[in-house]
This record gives structure tokens, sequence and C-alpha cells, in this order.
């Protein structure tokens, strides 16, 4: 394992091909034999073979035992123990002790007898878990669980990253178990991390789906009303099937309610309800229906599938704990909670599967409402069963008015479905592209018939700029001759730093160095999208404020932003406010006059300062500053450095005609027409489900409704309408406006962080597109970090190139880097270049089973200086499939390679018939069978088309 600049002691048990002694009678739960780690034998102690010994110290522990000290900026240290490995495991655990100074890193993985990782989707690495050393011994352990298919080794690795950090490691304790999950954990001494590993093959799921995995808890629909249109004066009335006449009715002193439950639909279970208030009242909020998700085949298998813009996977969501999760500022404590609206929820469907079968809840709405999806634990309290609480929450228009009721424009439907997250995608496309946003169709169709630029066929990269020289966009010209380049420019109004200040964007700052810039759309293949922002106003400068200060959104009262059990947690997400940038001026004061009072007791007139509204920031920000002050004062001045005041800006209503026409006209137009930009980018374009605006004054019913994502969708249109030879580009994809945005960049769910599907590409892929994927510049120095990072973007769908910082570009362009970097990346344009119609326009089939792929381990760089990083288990080739939308038999089989050797492996596609000819772009040849190896080289992409 190669360590780089981090600090590692590996220990290595590698699993002998051998028989291992059975389990003593009746025990779920067994150690190894003596001299096998059972009686906590100590590192050093070890029949082992040892690389580095000499830099590694003994030292003396607490009552006289010994241990390890790793010196600082040491190369790996390796120490070798063979034993055998019981084959019926559930679960293989580590237990030790350890004392020191610093942070400690550790983690475990598992190898063949062969040397190569056992893998699946993610591998079996365990998240690396971090503990704050002191004098002190803490007891730690970790499990990872794992159907084990053969003989396995099991690496279990320790890291220190400070210079001065050292670590005791004594006890070491490997266990074997067969207990549940469950059971496992809460027999676990001290700090742990795990995580899930499925099986190969998932359980089969129980039959009748709709009865044994959507259970109930008693509550069927619970509502909330507001008496008077006051909000504080809310009510919330609930109740349960079994509480229904037989005409679904239950009348409540507050409003009467109607339900209707369909269950003889071919298309799963259609859930409607009519709430009509009572006099007086008004509804606020229907959540409808309230189901429980009841355990499919375990924790190893099941799983939620969430439309977090192009798709997330949630592993047992049932070990789950709540979060912040949603849309600022409609946050809620849950493990999901999607605002369709947002980025969160950028589909109308929650997915829940063991792997292949499974529920998945829906809403076929074409009209845009804002609707909330949510998982948790939110049940009864009668409820004492294994499920979690799944509801879709549904709002009126003019929300909470007396009189105003809520009937349902659309139902929720509960479809049963096979073949995993892909096989509900496709039930979800049969309704999603029949909508208005696919009426227009795929952008090869659009571009065939005029609608859109002939260039859009070859933008197979994208770029940033963000200053005023612009050599690396000339050369970038010049090393990708056949390809059309996006180019997303930013700082441009001020070409100094990163802001929202609507209102200054022209004159240019640097006016000739923008015309420059414009100038290279002529004869360079280039194509420049200004930033601008469609939804916030600077409160500090407050440019053309009479004219604009009418639009700005209203806000919503405290119980329209979150539930009033939510509202003391979350108290900084109840104004409809956002803060960015830092205020210089501001930050410099405070931090002065923390500085000149350092030395005395603490200044309390200085933290006060810091909880006003001078001080502009979230709550939660401000109140962690004071906490740190008041524990470092006078110690720690980082905690100074720390401080940021920012500045305030204020959502503006996508739905109010004059904001929508100023925005038009005197920003985005001027753009076009004065200075002739090809595209204009949209930043927080599909953010309107989370600004909910209040006003009487714009001209659309009061909260809630459609009008959110109407007005945005309105504007985009007007703006392709005026300005028909330009496209549009937004921050975040939204099935709404698909069909007013060509192009899109998700920096959201972060690959480095989270599980990623291609769910969005499965459903919509070529009727728009995507590009941007954050990949820092130190991924670069190591083309297998930075080859196995644009694997998961290629695979998934995505253009080529932005990375999310322009460092990344910059070190590409290092001549240092040429012949593995730049080199690699030309390859991989060249390939997108040529099959754009089936790959980046095409559909998206389901995933092939590479069958024989090796593993490596890879380094993901969670910041831009490099210094924060994950260590992850992913294969060396991957797959994907496709297919043109106008011509069905042309189909593309990609593999990649993500490592220095080149690889022969199998590859099962269900989408390809077997004997068919697959013809690469260099003209090669193979006839398709899954049992036909195919070779890939290194550092590669085999695009494999059939005609």
């Amino acid at each position: 394992m190669s360590c780089r600049d981090a600090i590692a002691v590996a220990l290595i048990l590698t699993a002998a091909r051998t028989v291992a002694a059975p389990l003593p009678a009746g025990c779920a739960h067994a150690e190894l034999p003596n001299g096998n780690f059972s009686q906590g034998v100590r590192f050093w102690s070890l029949p082992t073979t040892i690389a580095n010994r000499a830099n590694l110290d003994v030292v003396t522990g607490e009552g006289g035992d010994q241990g390890l000290r790793v010196r600082a900026a040491l190369p790996n240290c390796a120490f070798i123990h063979s034993q055998p490995v019981p084959l019926n495991s559930r679960a293989l655990l580590v237990r030790f002790r350890a004392r020191g100074q610093g942070r400690l890193r550790w983690a475990q993985a598992l190898l063949t007898a062969d040397g190569s990782f056992v893998g699946g989707s993610g591998g079996v690495t365990t998240a690396p878990a971090v503990l704050d050393l002191n004098d002190a011994w803490t007891e730690h352990a970790m499990a990872v669980y794992v159907a084990l298919p053969e003989a396995v080794s099991l690496k279990v690795y320790f890291r220190l990253k400070g210079a001065s950090d050292y670590v005791v490691i004594d006890d070491v304790t490997v266990a074997y178990d067969h207990r549940t999950p469950a059971q496992i954990k809460a027999s676990m001494v001290g700090n742990h991390r795990t995580r899930y590993v499925p099986s190969p093959e998932p359980k089969p799921a129980p039959e009748l789906l709709h009865e044994n995995i959507l259970d109930n808890d008693g509550l069927l629909y619970r509502v909330t009303l507001w008496q008077g249109g006051d909000h504080l004066k809310n009510v919330v009335v609930a109740g349960g099937e079994a509480e229904l006449d037989g005409n679904g009715c239950r009348a409540h002193a507050e409003a009467r309610v109607q339900v209707r439950i369909d269950r003889t639909r071919p298309d799963g279970t259609h859930w409607t309800i009519d709430v009509q208030p009572s006099e007086g009242f008004g509804v606020y909020e229907v959540e409808f229906p309230l189901l429980v998700l009841n355990p499919i085949s375990g924790p190893e298998h099941d799983r939620l599938t969430v439309p977090y813009q192009f798709g997330e996977v949630i592993r047992d969501p049932f070990s789950k704990q709540h979060r912040d999760t949603g849309g600022r500022p409609r946050l809620k404590d849950a493990i999901w909670f999607g605002t369709y609206g947002s980025k969160m929820q950028a589909m109308q469907t929650i997915m829940y599967d063991n792997g292949d079968q499974g529920i998945m809840v829906w809403t076929p709405d074409p009209a845009g409402y804002v609707k909330d999806y949510e998982v948790s634990r939110d049940t009864s309290e009668a409820y004492n069963g294994p499920g979690v609480r799944c509801s879709v929450h549904h709002f009126p228009g003019d929300t909470g008015r007396p009189g105003v009721g809520f009937t349902s424009p659309y139902p929720v439907i509960t479809t049963e479905y096979t073949g995993g997250w892909y096989g509900a995608a496709q039930v979800y496309r049969k309704w999603a592209v029949e909508q208005r946003w696919c009426a227009k169709g795929t952008i090869p169709e659009r571009v065939a018939r005029g609608e859109l630029p002939d260039w859009q066929m070859k933008n197979a990269l994208w770029l940033g700029a963000q200053d005023v020289h612009f050599d690396h966009l000339r050369a970038w010209h010049e090393l990708f001759p056949e390809v059309e380049i996006g180019v997303f420019l930013t700082w441009w109004p001020s070409w100094r730093t990163f802001g929202t200040d609507l209102q200054r964007y022209f004159p240019p700052n640097k006016p000739e160095a923008y015309s420059k810039l414009l100038s290279l759309q002529d004869n360079h293949r280039i194509h420049v999208f200004p930033y601008t922002n469609v939804g916030l106003y600077d409160m500090h400068a407050k440019w053309d404020w009479e004219k604009l200060r009418g639009s700005l959104i209203e806000a919503p009262p405290p119980a329209a932003v979150v539930r009033p059990d939510q509202a003391d947690r979350l108290p900084y997400m109840q104004k409809v406010e956002e803060y960015w940038s830092t205020d210089q001026e501001k930050t410099d004061e405070i931090r002065s006059q923390i500085r000149a009072a350092w030395d005395g007791p603490v200044d309390e007139a200085i933290l006060a300062k810091i909880a006003s509204d001078w001080f502009v920031a979230y709550t939660y920000a401000k109140k962690k500053y004071i906490s740190d002050l008041r524990t470092h004062w006078g110690k720690d001045e980082t905690t100074i450095d720390a401080l940021r005041v920012l500045y305030l800006f204020r959502p503006l209503c996508r739905d109010d005609k004059v904001w929508r026409d100023y925005y038009l006209t005197r920003l985005l137009g001027r753009n076009i027409t004065e200075y002739g930009v090809h595209g204009s980018y949209l930043d927080t374009y599909n953010y309107g489900g989370v600004w909910i605006c209040w006003s009487d004054a714009h001209g659309h019913p009061r909260g809630f409704g459609t009008h959110h994502l109407q007005g945005s969708w309105e504007l985009a249109d007007e703006l392709r309408r005026r300005h028909p030879d330009h496209t549009v580009f937004t921050e975040t994809i939204h099935e709404f406006s698909i069909d007013v945005v060509q192009d899109a960049y998700c920096l959201v769910p972060a690959f480095t962080k989270h599980e990623l599907v291609p769910l969005w590409a499965a459903v919509y892929q070529g009727y728009t597109s995507l590009h941007e994927w954050r990949i820092y510049a130190k991924a670069v120095e190591n083309l297998n970090n930075f080859a196995a990072a644009m694997a998961i973007a290629v695979h998934g769908g995505h253009k080529i190139g932005a990375f999310g910082t322009m460092t990344t570009q910059t070190a590409l362009l290092d001549p240092k880097h040429k012949h593995w970097g730049l080199d690699y990346m030309q390859r991989l344009v060249r390939m997108k270049v040529q099959t754009m119609d089936v790959f980046a326009y095409g559909r998206r089939l389901r995933d092939p089973d590479v069958v024989n792929s090796p593993y490596h381990e890879i380094t993901w760089f969670l910041n831009k200086p490099g210094t924060k990083t994950r260590d992850v288990i992913r294969p060396v080739i991957e797959a994907s499939c496709w297919q043109s939308h106008s011509a069905p038999k042309r189909k593309l089989l990609l593999l990649s390679n993500s490592g220095d050797k080149s690889f022969p492996v199998t590859v099962e596609a269900a989408d390809i018939p077997a004997g068919t000819k697959l013809t690469d772009l260099e003209g090669n040849s193979v006839i398709y069978a899954p049992d036909t190896p195919v070779a890939v080289s290194a550092f590669s992409y085999r695009a494999l088309m059939a005609h």
C-alpha cells in the first residue's frame, strides 16, 4: 500500500487455503486459536516478516506493557502473518487499544489469496476511522460485513499525519464472527466504524411486496391547518386507514378528509386524498401517504436510491442516523428529505430495493408542484416494528389561507419492480419521456431541426476561465483540434473574486480583457458562458434597489420553513437568506478587536457583537465561533483567523415580472447582443422549490404551488425564444427544465463521499447533458487516481473537463504530466467526439457485469491542497452500455481501464446479444460472447460499436 505523504503501519493477515477448525458446538462467535491474535499478541512479538523494522521504536506503556511508536515521515512498515479464515463468516472484526499523540486513521481491506482486492461495487474497504489520541488507553473496534467467497487476507492499516504524532497500539484481536450486524454492534466496545458489503447475489424478496414491504403504523395521513391564516395557530389532524368509513372519509373538527386507495391499477397502487377545511381554517401541508418500509433481505442488500442529481445510493437505511438533509432553507432531520424543486430531488421518486426487487414511491406530476419526499424514523409512538417512515409532503397554493383545501392534483403511486434501481428507472422513464420537458426531443434531433446550434454535436469538452489570462484556452484549442469547447467564465465582472453582485456586471471591470476573451469564440471553436446569478440579490451593494426591492421574495413564517418541532434546532434556516463571499472590511475589523483584547479575559462585548446582526453569518457558524473563542481565548490564535463575516443576499422571486424582464434584458440580453457571447450561465437556477415566496404583490398564489418551478421555466424559455441561436447552461439538473436547459454542471453529490449511480442518465440521457466533475490537481500526479475518478464521470454520461477548479486544468498542461494526464485526456476526448450521438446524447442501457476485473487502491483528494484524502478500492476495468435514440441498433459497449497494465476481461452485457459484431474506433472487430475475453489497454477506453 502506497502511503505517499501519509505515515502508515500495515498489518496483513494472509489466509491460507486450508480448512478452518470448526467452531465450538453451540457457539455463535469464536476467535482464533491461541497464538493467532486471540491472546492480545503485540505487534513486535508476531512471527512475521517485518519491512522497515528499524523505523519503529519499542516503547513502554502503562503497567510495563510495550508497544510500537511510528517515527515521523517514515515509509510503509509491513507485518505479515498467515492463518486460516472460516469461510462461513458473516463479519471480520478487529479490536485493539491505543494511546499516543495526534490523530490516528485506521481501516480494513480484504484481499484474495493471490493478492487481488475483494470487491464489488465500492470494494470492501471500511471508511477510515479517525481517532484522537491521548496518554490514556482507549479501546476501538471496527467490523466489515461480507459473505466470504473464498480464502481471503485481512489488511489492517494505521496512519499518522502529523510530524510529531506517535501511537502505541496494543492488545490486537482479530475475530471471525457469525452473528447479525446488530448483535455485533451491540457487543463492540469503544469507537467503531462499519461499512456493509453486499453479497454477490441478493436474497429473494418476500412475495406480495406491497403486503410484506409496505407496512403501516396506524397512520395514513397527517394534515397541518392554520386557523385564520395565522401560522402560530396551527393544528395537526391525523388518521389511519382503519378509522375511515366505507367511502374513505373521516370528519375532524378542523377538516373533512377523504382518502382513495386504488389497488387495481397495472402500474401499482394509486393513493389520492381530498382535504376540505372547516370554516376559518386553511390547509398548510398534507403528508400522505404515511407508509412504513420494512426490511427486505437484510442490511447487506437493502438500499434506497434517491434522485440527488445524477443519483445516490443509501445502503441499509435502517442503520442510518438522522442528519440535516434537504435544500437550504428547507431542511429536516431525516435519513432522506428531498424537495422537488431543488438539487436534492431532481425527479419525483424514491426507490427502495434489495438490489433486485423493491418498491418505488413516485408522483407523476407534470405541473411542477413543490413537494417533499421523506424517509425517517418518524413513526408513531405505538409502532415497534423494524421499519422506517416513507412519506410525501404536499402543499396547496395560497398556502394556509382560510378556505384553502387540498385535492390531489396527481397520485402518489407505489410500484413493485425488479432489476434494482435500473428497473425502477425504466418504469419512471416510460412516463417521464412523454412529458412536456421531453416533447421537443433529444439534443441531436433538435440540432437536426435547427433549434440548437450545430457545435453542440462536437461539444465533448468543457473548461473554466477565471482571470484576464487566456493562454490556457488557446493551448487547449490547439491540443484538441476536433472538439468544440464550452467555457464557464467566472470573475468577469471584477476579475478579482467570486461573488453574486447581480447589478454590477456591466461594464465589465476590464472591458479589453473581456473582449479579448470573447474574440476567441470566432476562430477557436470556443463558446463562452459568463456567470450570472438568477436568484440572489446583494443586500450590501443594493444596485438598482428602488427598481428591484419589490421583487425580493417575502420570507415565509417560521412554521412554513420547518415543522414546529424543528424550529428550535434550526433557527438559522427560518430566514430566506443566503450568506456568500467574505466581507473583508468587517472581517478585518472584528479580528483586530479580538487580537487587541487577546491577552486579557474573555471580552463578552466582542462575543455579543459576533452574536448580533452586525456579524453577518449563519447562526450555526456564529455559535461555533463564540464557543471556540471561549475555549481557546488567549491560547490558540487560529480561532481568530477562522472568523469570517459574510455578505447578505436575499432571493428574488422567479415569478415576478419586473425581475424577470430586468434579468433577461439588462443582464443576459446585454451580454448576447452587445458582447456576442454564445451562451448564458444561470446560477442557482434549479433552486425555485426551496425559496418559497409569500408575497401578495407578484401575481402568483401566496406560498407553495407550481409558480416557483413554472417561473424558472418561463424565464429560460423566454431567453431561448429571444435568442434561439444561443444555449443555456445552469447549475444543477432538474427534470422540469430539461427542454430549456442544454447543459448543466453538478458538483454534488461528490463521488469522493457518496455512492453514486447513473439514475439520471438511465432516464434522461440525450435530452440534456452534464459536465463538470470535481477532481483536484493532486490527482493528476498519479494517473491511476485521475483515471479512476474520470471513469465514474464518463460511465455516468458526463462530458469531459471543467473539474471544478482551474488548478486541475493547469496541472494537465504541465509538461511533466504530458505523457500521462494530457495524453490520456486527448484520447478520452477523441473517443467522446466520435461517439456523441450514442454516448453523450444516447440512451443508457443496463450496466454490464465485468466478471474478472482486478481491483486496486485509489486515493480520492477531498480538498484543493490535497491534504485531506480518502483511500478506496475500485475496479480497474469498468463498463457501461449505450444506445442511439434515432438508430436503436447502434449500440456502444464502453470499457475503461484505470490501471497501468492491459487486462483481458469477460463482460456480461444483457442488452447486447451473443454473436453481435462489435468494432472499436480503430477498426478492430470482435464477436461478442459473455465468455470471450476482451482486452483493454492501460489507461484507456475501448469503445466497441454495434451497428
